[in-house]
């Protein structure tokens, strides 16, 4: 399965494809705007429209251990900069074995050289057990069977 068909479920279950805050937005906003989307991290716009970087919630709890001030720290100050990214083409399982070396749960996904989503490991946990269950349900077809391994 490639991460096309993650984002495409993401979206199909009605979840926004990208979250972005301003590069100058506060550590406090970052916190507020990710708490009331539900969200784990948000990409962070430059002025000239081009991400610049990535906030998470890991970042946001080191301000606060730090004891930054939460309204006058901006998210460029503390994001990263240099963000792992993947391709809508790029098959799903080395996007896994990237995030987790990289210990990560959310990546930039690309296309055509151009960010077009944030991915969840949550997203992809959720299409590829979508895939498995399309999959046991044509095996059982296939086999005459229900969903219960029971033949009629």
């Amino acid at each position: 399965m490639k991460m096309q068909k993650v984002l495409s479920e993401k979206i199909e279950r009605g979840h926004e494809a990208l979250f972005k805050l301003a590069y100058d937005a506060t550590i406090r906003a970052a916190a507020i705007y990710m708490s009331s989307q539900k969200i784990g991290a948000a990409l962070i716009e430059a002025p000239d429209g081009n991400f610049a970087g990535i906030i998470t919630e890991r970042d946001v709890m080191n301000c606060c251990a730090k004891g930054l001030d939460l309204d006058q720290t901006r998210v460029d100050e503390v994001m990263t900069c240099d963000m792992v990214t993947a391709d809508v083409n790029d098959l799903v399982r080395p996007v896994v074995t990237l995030m987790t070396r990289n210990h990560i749960r959310h990546i930039p996904l690309a296309d055509n050289g151009r960010i077009v989503a944030l991915i969840s490991i949550r997203d992809i946990m959720h299409a590829v057990d979508e895939e498995k269950d399309i999959t046991i349900n044509e095996l059982s077809d296939y086999l005459g069977c229900n969903s219960r391994n029971q033949v009629y």
